[in-house]
């Protein structure tokens, strides 16, 4: 839980894309938070601030849009 409260502080200035599509894909809180998680906040906003050109690959082969779009249908509840 720390974790994902520190990862949303870092995408601060970020949180704005929620609710927009890049390339296809709706921008949630819990897809940027699951990229940030996996590949790292510097990845995810890389990849906001290009729309979606820089997609970068994590350890596992998967890219940080992946990440996004797998949770873009999940609603998260964050208490600030």
């Amino acid at each position: 839980v720390r974790l994902m409260k520190k990862n949303w502080y870092y995408l601060k200035y970020y949180q704005k894309f929620v609710g927009d599509t890049i390339l296809g894909i709706r921008i949630t809180k819990a897809g940027l938070l699951a990229g940030s998680h996996l590949k790292g906040h510097i990845w995810v906003k890389m990849w906001l601030k290009t729309n979606g050109k820089i997609d970068a690959y994590d350890l596992n082969g998967k890219r940080v849009s992946e990440y996004i779009k797998a949770m873009q249908d999940i609603d998260l509840i964050l208490y600030e």
